[in-house]
């Protein structure tokens, strides 16, 4: 299936229905590092199969951003604006 896994899902990036008020999103760019879930304050990144996701309650923080050595946690509005 192509498109890009966002969320635990996948999705046509043209279709994609991403929750707004979520700050960032994990690509199947992602290794499954551990790295992002270590930083993040609030607990929002779980481990999922394969890669890991982000859940409802991400917002700003960005540490998980700084942290990912393969850029696979991008903005929401990044997504939408590269569809």
């Amino acid at each position: 299936m192509s498109g890009t896994r966002l969320v635990g899902r996948w999705v046509r990036a043209s279709t994609a229905v991403i929750d707004d008020d979520m700050a960032y999103t994990i690509t199947d760019a992602c290794t499954a590092c551990d790295m992002c879930i270590d930083v993040c304050p609030i607990g929002a990144i779980l481990e999922g199969d394969p890669i890991y996701i982000i859940d409802d309650t991400c917002c700003d923080f960005e540490e998980c951003v700084v942290v990912c050595e393969v850029d696979a946690i991008v903005a929401i509005e990044e997504v939408e604006q590269n569809g």
